[in-house]
C-alpha cells in the first residue's frame, strides 16, 4: 500500500539521522578509543507474584568482542542463576566494532514468576574493562503481592495473558505500546523505539501496525475504521473527522515539546538528544497527507505557532510582547470551586459568529485543547484570620523546638491585638509576614503559600495554599510532622490529602500589539459583557463556548 512505502521512506529519514551519528562515532573509533556498553532491555520496574518477568541484553562497543561475559538473574524462588559465554581472543586480534545480542545466543531470559515479594536484580558483566574494572550493568526490579487490579494497573504481559488483545492493552502515562519480536506486548518510552528496532527487539512493521491501530481507536465515531487508508488514497475526509485528527496530532506535538523534543530539519524528524520519536513522526506523516487529501470543508485552521510549553501553560508566538492575552480553559474541578463561591458569578455565552469577530480567541481556544488537564500539585486550606495565625504559630513552635531560634526568625511582621480587631466588626486591616519552614510529612515535602500579605478586611476568610515539592531543600529550614501534628492543623492536613486528586486548568498566552489590538480586544469583550448583563451587579468570570468554560485575561507589563 502507498502508506507502507511512505512510512519506509520516513524510517529512512530516521536512519539517515542515525547514520550521521554513527559516522561521527566511527571516526573516533578509528583513533582506537576502546569502549564497551551494556544495555538491559524489556525489564520493567515492577511485577506481581503471579507475573512472569523477562529481559534481553546487548553488549556492544569498539574493542575485543571475543571476551567472556556473565549474566545473573533470579529464578522463581528468587535465587540467582546465571548464564554466559567463555571466549578467548586469538593472538594479535585487532580491536573491532561488535555487538552481542542475548536474543541470538540465549533467547529471552527470565520468563518466570517470582513467588516471594522483594527487590531483585539482573546483572550483566563483560570481562573487558571500562577504565580499570570489568564493564558491569545492574538493574533492579520489584516484586509485589498479587492484587486484583484493573487493566490500567496491570503490566502489559499480565493484561495480554488475561485475554486483552494486544491493541487494547493500556500503558502507563508517557509510555506507548509496542509488540516484541515474539508477539508479546511491552510498554516503552517513545524515544527508545528506534534503538529497540536496531537491537532486533521489535520490528518497524510491528510498530507501524500498532501505531495505526492506536490512532484509529483514538479517532472515535467521527471517523470510519478505514480513515487511515482513506487519507493515504486521497479520499474525502469528513470535516469532524479531519478536525479531530488534526487535534490528535497537535496534542501529540505539544506533549513532545513539553518532554523536550524538537523538529530536526536535517533529518526531518522529531528528536530528543538524537533519538527520534517514531510515534510523532508517523503521526506527523499522516498529518501531512491529511492536508493533501480532499477535506470536506472549505477553509482549514492555521497550524498553531507554539513558542513553548511548560507544565499546564502553553505560549504562542509572539511570546515576548508587553501586551499579552491569556485564556484559561477551566477544568471541571476549577469550575466547581468557582460556582461554589459566595460571589454571584456569571459567564458570557459566545457563539461561532463571536469567535469570527475575534479570531485570536479561536487560536487561544485551540491552544488550550493541546494539553490534558494535569493533576493538582497544590491545594487550598480556607480559614479565618485567627485560625491562620494559630496555624503559623504551631508550625513556628515546631521549628523553634528543632533549631533553637526565636519568633523573630519567622514572623517578620505581625500586627498586634488581632483578637481585639476580630472582636470589632469594623474593618481595620491586617498585616502578616510569616516565613514558613518546609514541611516534611510521610516522605513528601510541602511548602506553604499566602503567609505574607496585607488585607483590608481581617474578617474575611483567608486561603493558605499547600504545595507539593519534588525535593527537600536542605539549605532551608524544615520541620517533620506526623499524623498527630496534622490533627492540630486539620485544614492543612485536608489540603495535603487533596493534592493529586483534582484537575488543574490549562492556560494559553499570546502577545499582541498594545495599540490598537490589545485595547480593541478589551473594548470588544467589555461590550459583549454589557450586551448580555447590562449594569447588573454581577461578576463576569469568563465565557462559555461549545459547552466549555473559559476565562479571558488581558495582561500588560
Amino acid at each position: 500500500m502507498k502508506y507502507v512505502v511512505m512510512l519506509l521512506i520516513l524510517t529512512g529519514f530516521v536512519g539517515m539521522a542515525h547514520a550521521s551519528q554513527n559516522e561521527a562515532t566511527y571516526s573516533t573509533k578509528i583513533s582506537f578509543e576502546e569502549h564497551y556498553e551494556i544495555e538491559i532491555i524489556g525489564l520493567e520496574d515492577e511485577y506481581s507474584t503471579d507475573e512472569e518477568y523477562s529481559f534481553d541484553f546487548v553488549i556492544s562497543g569498539y574493542g575485543y568482542g571475543c571476551a567472556n561475559y556473565q549474566v545473573s538473574y533470579p529464578d522463581g524462588n528468587g535465587i540467582l542463576i546465571g548464564t554466559g559465554a567463555q571466549s578467548r581472543c586469538a593472538a594479535q586480534t585487532s580491536m573491532y566494532e561488535f555487538e552481542i545480542k542475548s536474543l541470538d545466543r540465549h533467547g529471552t531470559l527470565g520468563n518466570v514468576a517470582i513467588e516471594k515479594p522483594g527487590t531483585y536484580a539482573v546483572t550483566v558483566t563483560f570481562e573487558k574493562p571500562s577504565k580499570y574494572f570489568p564493564t558491569t550493568v545492574n538493574k533492579e526490579f520489584r516484586v509485589v503481592e498479587s492484587l486484583d487490579r484493573n487493566s490500567n494497573e496491570l503490566t502489559p504481559l499480565k493484561q495480554f495473558k488475561s485475554g486483552v488483545l494486544i491493541d487494547g492493552i493500556n500503558c502507563r502515562e508517557s509510555f506507548i505500546l509496542i509488540p516484541k519480536h515474539d508477539g508479546s506486548p511491552a510498554c516503552v518510552k517513545p524515544e527508545t523505539i528506534s534503538k529497540l528496532i536496531e537491537r532486533g527487539w521489535t520490528t518497524q512493521s510491528l510498530v507501524q501496525d500498532i501505531v495505526m491501530n492506536t490512532m484509529s481507536k483514538k479517532l472515535g465515531p467521527e471517523c470510519s475504521q478505514n480513515t487511515m487508508d482513506e487519507i493515504m488514497s486521497g479520499k474525502t475526509v469528513e470535516e469532524k473527522c479531519a478536525k479531530l485528527m488534526d487535534e490528535l496530532f497537535t496534542k501529540r506535538q505539544s506533549e513532545m515539546m513539553r518532554q523536550g523534543y524538537a523538529f530536526d530539519q536535517e533529518s526531518e524528524s522529531w528528536t530528543k538528544e538524537g533519538h527520534p520519536d517514531m510515534m510523532m513522526n508517523i503521526a506527523d506523516y499522516y498529518r501531512q497527507n491529511l492536508k493533501s487529501s480532499k477535506i470536506a470543508h472549505e477553509s482549514e485552521s492555521e497550524q498553531l505557532d507554539i513558542a513553548s510549553i511548560e507544565d499546564r501553560y502553553i505560549h504562542l508566538n509572539p511570546a515576548d510582547m508587553c501586551a499579552t492575552m491569556s485564556l484559561e480553559f477551566m477544568s471541571p474541578d476549577e469550575l466547581e470551586q468557582i460556582k461554589s463561591g459566595t460571589k454571584n458569578v456569571v459567564f458570557l455565552e459566545l457563539a461561532d459568529k463571536d469567535i469570527e469577530e475575534m479570531p485570536i480567541l479561536d487560536e487561544l481556544i485551540r491552544a488550550t485543547h493541546n494539553l490534558e488537564f494535569p493533576s493538582n500539585e497544590y491545594a487550598h486550606a480556607k480559614m479565618g484570620m485567627g485560625e491562620l495565625v494559630d496555624y503559623e504559630f504551631f508550625i513556628m513552635e515546631k521549628a523553634i523546638e528543632k533549631y533553637g531560634d526565636s519568633k523573630e526568625d519567622y514572623f517578620i511582621k505581625l500586627d498586634p491585638d488581632l483578637d481585639e480587631k476580630l472582636a470589632d466588626p469594623k474593618k481595620q486591616g491586617f498585616s502578616n509576614e510569616f516565613i514558613a519552614p518546609q514541611i516534611v510529612y510521610k516522605d513528601n515535602v510541602y511548602v506553604l503559600g499566602h503567609t505574607v500579605f496585607w488585607v483590608s478586611d481581617e474578617h474575611e476568610m483567608q486561603s493558605m495554599s499547600v504545595h507539593l515539592k519534588e525535593n527537600l531543600d536542605e539549605s532551608q529550614k524544615f520541620v517533620t510532622l506526623n499524623d498527630e501534628d496534622l490533627e492540630s492543623i486539620p485544614k492543612i492536613g485536608k489540603a495535603v490529602t487533596k493534592i493529586g486528586t483534582e484537575l488543574e486548568s490549562v492556560v494559553a498566552f499570546k502577545g499582541v500589539p498594545e495599540n490598537p489590538d490589545w485595547n480593541d480586544y478589551r473594548e470588544w469583550y467589555a461590550n459583549k459583557s454589557a450586551e448580555q448583563f447590562g449594569t447588573d451587579d454581577v461578576h463576569v468570570r469568563g465565557f462559555i463556548y461549545e459547552n466549555e468554560h473559559y476565562d479571558l485575561g488581558f495582561l500588560i507589563c
